[in-house]
């Protein structure tokens, strides 16, 4: 119903600026605007705008299901994929979500695999629940690398 009232009436108005200003371009209506002309389409941008909802609600499944596995405390991501790889329901959820919050399929379960995708996650803040904002870390080392689940007030 909005796009009938209203994301409509924007679409056509900004194509009737873009047929104008290429009119103005070709000379065939003095004085052009300055600003150039750009094609606006509500859809996409809902679109958008749910494939980043969806993307945030994966991380904060991902993001939970590590910090109730593992706590405030450092992991691996060797530990993270000999989770992943089991049958048991928090396992699978993580899979699920790990695809969906970085994008691309997780094709095999391995520290490799698993390392690339919480490295896509990093340093992304999301809420979760009324009061928790997590957030995952990356920790470099000689030894080891190993990530780590922040919770930071809001």
């Amino acid at each position: 119903m909005w796009w009938d009232l209203v994301g409509y009436a924007v679409e056509f108005a900004a194509e009737q600026h873009m047929i104008l200003s290429t009119q103005e371009v070709a000379g065939l209506v003095a004085d052009p605007e300055p600003v150039p002309p750009v094609e606006i389409s509500f859809a996409k941008m809902f679109f958008a705008g749910e494939r980043e909802d969806e993307q945030q609600n994966s991380l904060a499944i991902v993001l939970q299901v590590l910090h109730r596995k593992f706590g405030p405390e450092k992991f691996h991501a060797a530990e993270v994929a000999c989770y992943a790889g089991e049958a048991e329901e928090g396992a699978i959820a993580l899979r699920d979500a790990l695809e969906h919050a970085s994008g691309k399929p997780l094709k095999t379960v391995s520290a490799v695999t698993i390392t690339w995708k919480l490295k896509s996650l990093l340093d992304a803040p999301v809420d979760v629940g009324d009061r928790r904002r997590l957030v995952l870390r990356y920790l470099p080392a000689h030894e080891g690398s190993s990530f780590k689940i922040d919770s930071l007030d809001r």
